[in-house]
């Protein structure tokens, strides 16, 4: 994710950001050769643990306030993508929000409505959506950080009657004097999103005083209630695990950190740092970028447990040579693992079996024809892969793993959402969300897409 685009926006003041940020990388992404030989795995030794070297930290002690923001797409332009060419989704409502930059999307409900939140990079935070109607979304409103952060990434979540917000917040490349941390808001009035407070490793109880989170992972109970929450500390290049039981009082109880180096850090992000993680069941996938994925026990590491007591997969078994681990997403079975890069144009989604966790192996490799651009993060529902491809669209694939020698991955639908791809790598589809949704009386699939300069995409996805 825009990592680099930081030092971009300190450059250009807080009027805007730049239209189209960079990933974590100091180069574009790897362009597809004219005679690449067939991908292979290649398993590198696990390196040698040493200790982490101490990063300077200069946590944030300033206020922070939530008001309404009014965006303004500044130099963007922002024209419906439904006039592209597309396959197997229906189109239903392009949402141009004013938002020169955004992230990540969640959807969240309340009673019998259906709300919509999309991050936005700065100085606007997030948008709120009704998308109860998918065909006919209403805007809430939005809203701002002030002082000014960066904000990639929303998680919604609940507890109980209550609905929240978890935003994760970086420094404009000025810290200790923008705001950084995890920021949680209300959001149980969506016309009123109220501040709890943020949190940062000084205020948590952390053994060391992280400050810049770029995603975070919500965990519940069997309820649906929210209970631990994941952060990607970029200082500290490892993950957080904080238990918000209570909201009142907010702990970490745990850290995963793997002593793969070097760490990556600006302005070349060659190495490892926690860049994301996904919950599925009783597992943790943590995209560690240059170290690969790792698989870890939720239960012990939410319990607090070593770094080696709840790591499943050896260190670098699941990392083709020369990837960057962006994303993961399990089948739905968990029996295979879906990886992404974000830096790379050709072999940059895998596939993996993980069967046996301690000895993963590589299935196979999943291109577009004629694909131009990098793609981002992942989704999987049922037997479908979903993905946000940057300037290549939407993309989704249907997967067929049951006989495990003969693994099958075709793309089945597509909406394309930028006329000329490859011009600007790192615009385009970022993330989607994907729930049932009722069209007509019927029950259809509704997918959600985030457009980081365009707005919201909602289509369906087209009945066989």
């Amino acid at each position: 994710m825009a990592i680099v685009a930081l030092a971009l926006w300190a450059l250009a003041g807080c009027a805007a950001i730049p239209p189209l940020p960079a990933p974590p990388t100091s180069a574009a992404p790897t362009p597809p050769s004219t005679s690449a030989p067939a991908a292979t795995a290649e398993l590198v030794r696990a390196p040698t643990v040493a200790p982490s070297p101490e990063p300077p930290l200069r946590p944030y002690t300033g206020p922070l306030e939530l008001v309404a923001a009014q965006p303004d797409a500044g130099p963007c332009q922002q024209p419906s993508p439904f006039e592209l060419p597309s396959r197997g989704l229906e189109p239903l409502a392009f949402v141009p929000t004013g938002v020169c930059g955004s992230g990540e999307i969640g959807l969240f409900d309340i009673g019998d409505r259906r709300y919509l939140v999309q991050a936005a990079f700065a100085p606007t935070a997030f948008i709120l959506l009704d998308v109860s109607d998918p065909a006919k979304p209403a805007r809430v409103g939005a809203w701002q950080w002030r002082p000014v952060a960066v904000t990639y990434d929303v998680k919604p979540f609940r507890q109980g009657q209550r609905r929240f917000l978890a935003l994760a917040m970086e420094n404009r490349g000025r810290p200790g004097i923008d705001p950084c941390g995890i920021a949680l808001v209300e959001v149980t009035n969506p016309q009123a999103p109220r501040l709890l407070g943020r949190y940062d490793g000084a205020h948590v109880g952390a053994d060391a005083a992280w400050c810049n989170v770029h995603t975070t992972e919500i965990d519940t109970d069997a309820n649906g209630d929210a209970t631990f929450l994941l952060a990607s500390a970029r200082d500290t290049f490892d993950l957080r695990v904080l238990d918000i039981h209570d909201l009142a009082d907010i702990h970490e109880v745990g850290v995963y950190h793997l002593h793969d180096h070097p760490h990556a850090a600006p302005p070349s992000f060659v190495g490892s740092f926690v860049h994301d993680t996904t919950i599925v069941g009783d597992r943790v996938y943590v995209a560690y970028w240059g170290a690969g994925v790792m698989i870890l026990d939720k239960q012990r590491l939410e319990a607090g447990e070593p770094a080696q007591a709840v790591a499943l997969n050896p260190p670098r078994s699941i990392a083709p040579k020369g990837f960057n681990a962006h994303h993961a997403y399990p089948t739905a079975d968990g029996q295979f693992l879906f990886i992404e890069a974000e830096d790379r144009v050709e072999d940059a989604v895998w596939l993996f079996d993980i069967r046996d966790p301690a000895r993963p192996r590589e299935a196979l490799a999943i291109n577009l024809d004629g694909g131009r651009s990098a793609p981002h993060n992942l989704l999987v529902r049922g037997d479908k892969l979903f993905v946000g491809w940057y300037n290549d669209g939407v993309r989704v694939f249907r997967y067929d793993i049951r006989d495990p020698t003969q693994r099958l991955v075709e793309p089945v639908a597509f909406q394309a959402v930028r006329a000329k791809a490859g011009e600007n790598l790192y615009d385009g589809i970022w993330g989607m969300r994907v729930d049932t949704c009722a069209l007509a009386q019927r029950e259809r699939l509704c997918l959600y897409a985030s457009d980081m300069t365009l707005g919201v995409l909602i289509m369906a996805l087209e009945e066989s």
